[in-house]
């Protein structure tokens, strides 16, 4: 196969994962845990490896099988973004039962060792590795990549690269979440004998698996186009890498008595910023860098709800995930409306955010409309968009599935939940251009290599498409230029861009604030509400509705009281909604409520954001494995 044929063949194949990729019946597994355990339907046939791994087609559709357990629930098709990935500042879940010891309760960080999502989420995040790692035996041993022609040599390198990819990202999603892990990377031996291990050290399970991104990505190549997103590439490896280095130098839960958060010593700290900045520069300086910011924040949400593919490759990677078959953004993360004639079925918002991270934004910052729905849709019956009152839980508005047409079509037949089909973004090109910024900064404060005018530039490029061009020498170059603490808009800046996206837990884990955040953002949020917030705000907000009646005009939205009553008002040009104008009870109320969320994070250990191992895995890991951090 040329090496035009094999492009034209992967640019057929390979990402036709957003229709099929969960439908495969033929994923090819083995060692002693059967294909029947990773799929819901039997494979076709049995291939052993020295079949499946000569075979370039044979080899495409094991690799297509790693894929298709993405989407699953336990995966990236609910509970790593949503249930896992939230519980911070700016992204809570679960807020009407944040005590329970569920979805919720694993959320708000009151998760226990008899959870059964926990097994479920452990099962099958390790099923998926084990596929990957006989991917990778495979490959490495494949006559076709030690003696195939050029072309195909080629194309197994890419295979073992993705598998590589996909393995690190799995591994990071289990370490980042539970400690230490049992780890091996190699598939399962005929006789058992490496079934049952105990907790790895996460900076060796770390060490391994960046290496493995970086390894990979000399294997793969860029992202052709951005319909291929669906796909591991080039850009997301080196992402990866420099993502699992940040979250290496970073603070992390230790089994040390008190189970204290620390950071490595400060030479290893060092190594991996550096680590992180080479792997953000492999992919921000190669010229054939294909990724790229979209012209405006609102169109890159705009791209992933309505199944489009962005003309500037900003995303990534993203999961593909099926209309009807898999997939929870815009239902358990969205705008939230209720039972409609228009839209159909209602969609049970979980994920949301709130008063306190609605005013951390600046006045005229773009991103704020676009990310945060202090609204929902047809709550009193009314078929039109509603303001909350509620001011502790606001809902996203990046993923509004009001603008998926084929899901609404759908939805109005629906009688049980209707899987929305839009795919996760796993990393956005912004993600790269702020991690090599706070890298830069990192190493020119510590006596390292960095570059603050490229940090600078690097901020510069993500902030400046959320201002108009009146405010760019304001709000954007003299924002960035005459900053006295750099690294501190940095930080602010990933809240600002990455809401809802399960990005801000781990980013203030890394930094050693999740604890401190979360208290602000409590403390914050009840001065709000008891008018004691350090500058007044109204106590009703005024709105007007566009011409279509039922949508509210966000330019219109008044959150800082400073315009006064508008002219119009008596006569019904404009509406209002009780903001902060809240009775003693509501106060009191909204207060016990807000205590609530997050409890568990500091309820026995100071930031304990790490969730137990469930016990029937700690019963039958044969003595070795056990609980820690106080479980």
């Amino acid at each position: 196969m040329s090496v035009s044929d094999r492009r034209m063949y992967n640019s057929k194949n390979r990402f036709k994962m957003k229709k099929t990729a969960y439908l495969l019946l033929s994923v090819l597994c083995f060692g002693l845990v059967s294909c029947e355990d990773y799929l819901d339907t039997d494979s076709a046939s049995y291939l052993s490896p020295d079949i499946v791994y000569n075979s370039i087609a044979y080899t495409d559709q094991a690799i297509l099988g790693i894929y298709a357990q993405l989407p699953q629930d336990q995966i990236y098709g609910s509970r790593l973004q949503f249930t896992y990935g939230s519980g911070s500042d700016c992204d809570t879940y679960g807020t009407s039962n944040p005590t329970d010891t569920k979805n919720s309760g694993l959320a708000n960080y009151n998760g226990t060792s008899d959870n059964t999502a926990i097994s479920k989420e452990w099962d099958a995040i390790y099923k998926t590795i084990e596929m990957a790692s006989v991917a990778i035996d495979g490959i490495r041993n494949s006559e076709l990549l030690k003696s195939g022609t050029v072309d195909e040599q080629a194309q197994m390198r890419e295979y073992l690269g993705e598998a590589l990819t996909l393995r690190a990202l799995l591994y990071f999603e289990v370490v980042r979440n539970f400690g230490d892990v049992p780890f091996k990377d190699e598939p399962t031996n005929s006789d058992g004998s490496n079934i049952y291990l105990p907790a790895t050290d996460r900076d060796e399970i770390y060490e391994h698996i960046i290496a493995d991104a970086e390894e990979a990505a000399g294997y793969l190549p860029w992202l052709e186009s951005s319909a291929n997103v669906e796909r591991v590439s080039k850009g997301f490896a080196y992402g990866l890498a420099a993502r699992m280095s940040l979250a290496c130098a970073g603070y992390s839960m230790r089994n040390l008595p008190g189970f204290p958060l620390k950071t490595p010593d400060f030479s290893v700290q060092k190594s991996y910023y550096e680590r992180a900045l080479k792997n953000c520069n492999a992919i921000i300086k190669d010229p054939n860098n294909p990724h790229g910011l979209e012209d405006t924040f609102a169109k890159v949400f705009d791209n992933q709800t309505q199944q489009k593919y962005g003309e500037k490759s900003e995303d990534l990677f993203e999961v593909g995930l099926g209309l009807g078959l898999s997939g929870e953004v815009g239902y358990t993360s969205g705008v939230r409306f209720y039972q409609s004639a228009i839209y159909g079925r209602n969609n049970s918002v979980q994920v949301v955010t709130n008063a306190y991270y609605l005013y951390s934004f600046d006045r005229d910052d773009m991103r704020r409309d676009v990310t945060i729905a202090p609204y929902n849709y047809n709550k009193s019956g009314t078929e039109k968009e509603e303001m909350f009152s509620n001011l502790y839980e606001f809902t996203f508005a990046k993923w509004d599935v009001r603008n998926l047409k084929a899901y609404i079509t759908q939805n109005k037949e629906a009688t049980n939940k209707l899987m929305t089909g839009i795919n996760w973004c796993i990393m956005r090109y912004s993600d790269v251009l702020l991690m090599a910024a706070e890298a830069n900064v990192w190493l020119a404060e510590n006596g390292g290599d960095g570059n603050l005018g490229e940090a600078r530039t690097y901020v510069k490029e993500v902030r400046r498409r959320n201002f108009s061009d009146a405010l760019q020498a304001t709000k954007v170059d003299a924002y960035v230029d005459n900053a006295s603490d750099l690294m501190q808009v940095i930080k602010d800046e990933r809240m600002f861009e990455f809401g809802g996206e399960a990005i801000r837990k781990f980013d203030l884990i890394r930094w050693g604030e999740l604890s401190q955040k979360v208290a602000e953002y409590r403390t914050t949020l009840k001065q709000m509400y008891a008018g004691e917030y350090e500058i007044t705000l109204p106590e009703l907000v005024y709105f007007k509705y566009n011409s279509d009646g039922s949508t509210i005009d966000k330019s219109s939205v008044d959150y800082f009281g400073e315009n006064g009553v508008p002219e119009g008002v008596e006569g019904k040009d404009w509406d209002s909604v009780n903001w902060f104008k809240k009775k003693d009870t509501d106060i009191a109320k909204a207060s016990d409520k807000i205590d609530a969320i997050l409890g568990g994070l500091d309820k026995v250990y100071y930031c304990r954001h790490l969730f137990p191992i469930h016990e029937s895995t700690i019963s039958s890991s044969q003595g070795k494995l056990s609980n820690s951090y106080g479980f």
